[in-house]
């Protein structure tokens, strides 16, 4: 009988020294060996997919930096954000996610519940940052670019062309230089602005781009506003001020020619083909980065690894990698970047105003209240007035899209308008007051 009691004690020894050795070794995961956590919920392909990315990682990095990337899927997005609230006031930091993937829906709910991290949990050990959503793209017109390149070569006054001009950032504001003063100078391509060589969706998205390829690391860049800005200036004084407008024609800059036309507005330009391409990157960048767009957030712990780096920077650094992004893309739904031939169809015009109009916040009604926070971004607005003669608009909702589209342009040009005289182009302070309202402007619309 004493023999039994003995070995059911004897037994109920071990079982706890088991379950203890295991919590301390869970505990271990999260301190020592530094594991990341990604919160999310998806289904089928999508779960394969970042869970395939997962895996990749942990198959690579962490035998050298011992970070580990842990992804705990959610059965609906409902569950995840109420066991996320509960982790900000019941749990250690330790066990908060370190990012999470929401859809823009479950996005919103959180900011319904005031969820904003600064206002609601008062922790430095935070941060949040957009999450990549859906993928820009660069469209260029092969033929046009090949037949600067072959002028450049034949023509003494132009430095050549190489064949791979586009490839980098200071290639493409040499290029564009190029095809100002061919229109300009030369008089021979039409100065109608009827073909653009080349044609990028978004400047905020292009200066988001620019800033991570120059090094920037864009989990804290919002917090960053000085670091922030000096990029911006490079690129609105670089870029919209200088070599390439980005501005409908009623609001050009210093007479510069248009050299950059927005996707939506290609079907009522040229009908040559485009080619979706790569971004270009600034020259001594050790990758490209697909600019990505929507709103998106994850929030951040700043878990530290011994080389004082937060932990999820691994993941996060190797995620970036121009073909993570595009994974990512497509396990959130959206277009990934590829090389093809497009047409200007109705189909293919459909689509893409369907991709932009995403871009924008249209249900704000108030004019005004948009004026207040509008980014002057106009890249999006090509030819603003010429999208209402598109035949393709037949159908109530893109009608509705075009017209809001309107209002939002007219009242980010009247707010500028009103706070900035810009007309005199060799007046760098005023192209200094314009970079920095600009750049003020586009601070507050995404609220950074």
């Amino acid at each position: 009988m004493y023999w039994m009691v003995f070995l059911l004690i004897f037994l109920g020894i071990i079982v706890t020294f088991v379950i203890i050795q295991r919590y301390t070794q869970n505990k271990t995961l999260w301190i020592t060996d530094m594991s990341a956590t990604i919160w999310f919920s998806v289904r089928s392909e999508q779960f394969e997919l970042i869970t395939k990315l997962i895996e990749e990682y942990n198959q690579t990095l962490p035998k050298s930096t011992g970070v580990v990337v842990v992804g705990v899927n959610f059965e609906t997005e409902d569950m995840l954000i109420e066991r996320l609230e509960d982790s900000f006031y019941t749990f250690s930091t330790v066990q908060v996610p370190d990012m999470i993937f929401l859809s823009e829906k479950s996005l919103k709910k959180l900011y319904d519940r005031k969820l904003v991290l600064s206002a609601e949990k008062d922790d430095p050990e935070f941060r949040m940052f957009p999450v990549m959503a859906s993928v820009d793209m660069m469209y260029t017109n092969t033929k046009r670019v090949k037949s600067m390149i072959k002028y450049t070569q034949k023509t003494e006054s132009f430095d050549e062309l190489p064949e791979d001009v586009l490839e980098n950032t200071e290639g493409l504001l040499k290029a564009s230089d190029v095809y100002t003063r061919i229109q300009v100078e030369e008089h021979l391509i039409k100065s109608d602005g009827a073909k653009p060589f080349i044609t990028i969706n978004s400047l905020e998205r292009f200066f988001v781009t620019s800033y991570m390829q120059l090094g920037g690391d864009l989990k804290s860049s919002s917090t960053n506003y000085d670091a922030f800005y000096k990029v911006w200036r490079y690129i609105v004084k670089g870029l919209l001020l200088k070599y390439i407008s980005v501005v409908p024609e009623k609001r050009q800059f210093f007479n510069k020619i248009d050299t950059v036309k927005s996707p939506v507005a290609i079907g009522s330009y040229s009908k040559e083909g485009y080619e979706l391409s790569e971004y270009p990157m600034f020259e001594g960048s050790v990758r490209k980065i697909v600019p990505v767009t929507k709103y998106g957030l994850s929030f951040v712990t700043k878990r530290m690894h011994d080389t004082k780096k937060s932990i999820l920077t691994y993941f996060g650094d190797w995620l970036v990698q121009q073909q993570r992004n595009v994974e990512l893309a497509v396990y959130f739904g959206y277009l990934p970047i590829i090389n093809e031939k497009i047409s200007t169809d109705e189909v293919f015009i459909k689509e893409t105003i369907s991709l932009f109009a995403m871009n924008i916040d249209f249900d704000q009604d108030d004019t005004e209240r948009i004026a207040n926070r509008c980014e002057f971004v106009t890249s999006y607005y090509e030819s603003a007035d010429g999208i209402i003669d598109f035949d393709v608009f037949d159908d109530e909702r893109v009608n509705k899209i075009v017209s809001r589209i309107l209002d939002y342009v007219d009242a980010c040009s009247h707010k500028l308008d009103s706070d900035i005289d810009y007309k005199d182009p060799d007046n760098d302070t005023v192209g200094t007051m314009y970079a920095r309202k600009a750049f003020d402007n586009w601070v507050n619309y995404f609220d950074l």
